[in-house]
């Protein structure tokens, strides 16, 4: 049987760089090769307004993720100050309902805030710490252990950096919904 969130990860990986548009058309001409009738299904996403007066402007990778999740520049500037330098993260407390859940959470905001500056998910490990100091997650003696349970969202280690996933992204996306009260 296939490794599904390997294989998973390692097509987000070859099409995260690229525009929708180019990723649609990348899948169904896979799909073709494959002797397969494309079932990708693209429905234009709400157009958001384009509302960078209200601060640093963002970049297209960005605003795209934004127009997908339904986010708005409001709901970001709820969730992080991205006035000079790196964005943030506001929030005196990690969501989630324990000491893992709040980790893997500032992790996945700390992977947010630096999509929000450089259009790249990746981030270092000594930044994600800090976010999680910042929000009153980290705990010394478990916070190796509560990167074990990581899941799909967060992609890497410790030493090489880490880069969030699709799944990933989807998740910040809720979590600044929540923290912004909207969900």
């Amino acid at each position: 049987m296939p490794d599904l969130p390997a294989l998973t990860t390692e097509l987000y990986r070859l099409l995260e760089p690229h525009e929708p548009d180019v990723r649609d058309r990348a899948i169904r001409a896979v799909m073709v090769m494959l002797g397969a009738v494309p079932q990708v299904a693209v429905s234009p996403s709400p157009e958001l307004p384009d509302d960078d007066h209200d601060g640093p402007p963002l970049a297209p990778k960005v605003k795209s993720w934004m127009r997908a999740n339904g986010i708005t520049r409001e709901q970001i500037s709820r969730v992080f100050h991205i006035e000079g330098g790196a964005p943030e993260v506001l929030p005196p407390e990690a969501p989630g309902k324990n000491g893992k859940e709040k980790t893997i959470n500032a992790y996945v905001l700390a992977g947010i805030a630096a999509f929000l500056q450089t259009a790249e998910t990746r981030f270092d490990d000594r930044t994600a710490r800090d976010v999680c100091r910042a929000m009153g997650c980290f705990n010394e003696g478990n916070h190796a252990y509560y990167l074990k349970g990581k899941g799909n969202v967060l992609g890497g280690t410790k030493d090489s950096g880490w880069m969030l996933t699709g799944p990933g992204l989807k998740l910040g996306a809720e979590l600044i919904k929540k923290l912004a009260g909207e969900e």
